[in-house]
């Protein structure tokens, strides 16, 4: 009798436990491993239900970039996944780094809200890229070392190094007439880009 009722005992607090379990899980937060990055549902197969996705929300940093390169470095299965991104400014060279991973690891990326010329870089390293419901802006895109120059020196600086931010683009099959716009655009202001420019840059559909 008393194995009977111990072995009852162990299976209700082997089903308890399993409940839980399954409750915290369920009540599990998202992994933000950045200020402003956060991944859902990565720890296991990209293609998995639901599917891991990232989003990556505010200004764009060089932190946030090493830390998703980090991220990638532990899971080299991961591959194929959403990347969901808004933000009308940040660091140019940390956005060319995310699209780089982006397109290394087949991911769709997914612009919301006000999307700025960080957010189009990064926007461009999809192999499949969605704007629908993305307000896209473009202005100059100074890399990191030139924030401090001073406008002037800022412009001359641009001249001198907008080559890497063209083959990035040419990389990521976007239309060299891209950087052409961004240069156009008067310091200190921005330009909105229509459903066409989108289609006609390359920034929306799938990459080839």
């Amino acid at each position: 009798m008393d194995k009977i009722i111990a072995a009852a005992v162990l299976a209700f607090a082997l089903w308890l436990g399993g409940q839980a379990s399954a409750q915290s899980a369920s009540n599990a937060e998202p992994g933000q491993f950045a200020t402003g990055l956060t991944a859902h549902g990565c720890d296991g197969p990209a293609r998995q239900t639901p599917p891991c996705r990232f989003d990556l929300t505010g200004p764009i940093t060089r932190a946030q970039a090493e830390a998703f390169e980090r991220f990638l470095a532990r899971r080299t299965h991961l591959q194929g996944f959403d990347f969901e991104v808004t933000g009308t400014a940040g660091s140019v060279d940390a956005a060319m780094t995310f699209g780089t991973r982006l397109r290394e690891r087949g991911a769709a990326v997914i612009a919301h809200g006000n999307c700025g010329t960080a957010c189009v870089l990064v926007l461009a390293g999809g192999v499949h890229r969605s704007a629908r419901e993305a307000r896209v802006t473009v202005d100059h895109p100074y890399p990191d070392a030139a924030i401090e120059l001073g406008e002037h020196r800022a412009e001359r600086y641009i001249e001198r190094i907008n080559n890497p931010i063209a083959t990035y683009l040419e990389r990521m099959g976007i239309q060299g007439s891209l950087l052409a716009a961004m240069l156009a655009v008067p310091a200190g202001e921005s330009r909105e880009l229509s459903a066409a420019e989108l289609r006609g840059f390359g920034l929306v559909g799938r990459a080839y």
